[in-house]
């Protein structure tokens, strides 16, 4: 009898069991109109491709240079070169946001030393004032008006060199380290020239 208990007690854990791994796969495979499955059969669990860390970080690239490149003709449309600046900062945000998880030791260190780079470009950049004038023939009068605005963009020329040139050799160092993982980021870095 207590064997029979047992056996009946293994029995109905088995189906209890079966019962719910039917539930789970039912309501995984449940048709969008609520309709029952066509099929009972057990459907294999879907693997999903692991993407290639390097195509992954081109791609990220190549979307950001897409909108620096849209960037750069609506300010030259515009004939407001101040917009390229106004706008680079939400661009560089996402810039932080691209994959560099599996990629090389080198890559991955060039591309934060050329996030940290211009980061420092922003930061010099940050003394120019928000009422600046968007056009060129405009700003003649501002800085004659704004002579405070007029000392910090002279005091800023010699800090915006500095760090423009930090800047570009970051970029080149991460150019060089994508080349030697076979990764083309040209148009990245080329975008908005």
């Amino acid at each position: 009898m207590k064997k029979q208990s047992l056996l009946l007690a293994a029995a109905g854990l088995a189906f209890t069991l079966a019962a719910c791994d039917k539930k789970a796969a039912d309501a995984v495979h449940k048709p969008a109109d609520g309709g029952t499955p066509a099929s009972t059969e057990s459907v294999p669990a879907r693997t999903v491709p692991k993407v290639d860390p390097k195509v992954a970080f081109q791609d990220g690239l190549n979307a950001l240079a897409v909108e620096v490149e849209a960037i750069t003709k609506e300010a030259k449309e515009s004939g407001n070169p101040l917009l390229m600046m106004q706008k680079l900062p939400p661009i560089l945000e996402k810039a932080k946001t691209v994959p560099t998880t599996g990629l090389s030791g080198e890559l991955s260190t060039a591309y934060d030393g050329f996030l940290k780079s211009n980061d420092a470009v922003l930061e010099v950049l940050k003394v120019i004032p928000s009422d600046m004038p968007t056009k060129q023939e405009e700003m003649g009068a501002y800085m004659q008006a704004h002579p405070e605005a007029a000392k910090a963009f002279t005091e800023m020329q010699p800090k915006l060199q500095e760090a423009s040139q930090k800047a570009e050799e970051a970029k080149n160092n991460l150019k060089a380290a994508a080349e030697k993982e076979g990764i083309d980021i040209n148009k990245f870095l080329t975008a908005g020239d």
